[in-house]
């Protein structure tokens, strides 16, 4: 049960997610969608703005554009926020069929040496935390993507030193990133070996107590 991290974990990581081609590429676009919408909006605001500026025209349909976008960039988020849900939510039940059919499948004495509360957690709060990952991922990850290079594109066609000065300072946020990430690994497998160790003794206390009882040892 405990292998080390390799290179193997993404790939086996997104074979779950295989049968969910069809709803993968729906997220995909229209996360697309969304971000694209995200870039229009302020666009539009400006421009929106400048017809404002005195001596200029007022161009309603601007706002009415506008107006659209929030409202569709609103529907797009909240089917792509279902459609994330539903994936990741059968990519976990099959990691936890996986997990369940493996612990069947092992030998008694490895139930003797684990802690079942640690084997708990594994199948519970662990294949949570995969679940609650690939939410992130899909909802924030891509249309961050988009957001990021289309702002790029935006920003070279108005102002070309501003956004060379944001594109050298990307890299630096990613450093950071990478940094953090490493450092919320360490501690997140920290977490999980307490959490299956605290609920390997919540476990042992519970269920002994029946023990307990049959012998007459509440009082020790």
């Amino acid at each position: 049960m405990k292998k080390p991290i390799n290179g193997r974990v993404w790939p086996r990581l997104f074979s779950y997610l295989r049968p969910e081609k069809k709803t993968l590429i729906a997220v995909l676009g229209l996360s697309f969608c969304a971000g694209i919408l995200q870039l229009l909006v302020p666009r539009l605001i400006g421009f929106l703005l400048d017809s404002m500026l005195p001596g200029e025209v007022w161009d309603l349909r601007l706002l009415w554009a506008l107006a659209l976008c929030f409202i569709a960039a609103f529907g797009f988020g909240i089917w792509q926020g279902r459609g994330v849900a539903a994936l990741s939510n059968r990519a976990a039940g099959r990691m936890r069929e996986d997990a369940f059919n493996r612990l069947s499948r092992l030998p008694m004495s490895y139930f003797d040496k684990a802690s079942h509360g640690d084997v708990t957690s594994r199948l519970t709060n662990d294949i949570q935390s995969v679940n609650e990952a690939l939410l992130q991922v899909f909802q924030q990850l891509f249309s961050g993507l988009i957001i990021l290079f289309g702002s790029l594109i935006f920003m070279f066609s108005i102002q070309a030193w501003v956004a060379l000065v944001v594109l050298l300072i990307t890299p630096l946020s990613f450093f950071v990133t990478s940094i953090i990430a490493k450092t919320s690994h360490r501690l997140f497998l920290a977490q999980s070996k307490r959490t299956g160790s605290l609920q390997a003794h919540a476990e042992e206390m519970i269920e002994g107590q029946k023990l307990l009882r049959a012998f007459a040892g509440e009082t020790e």
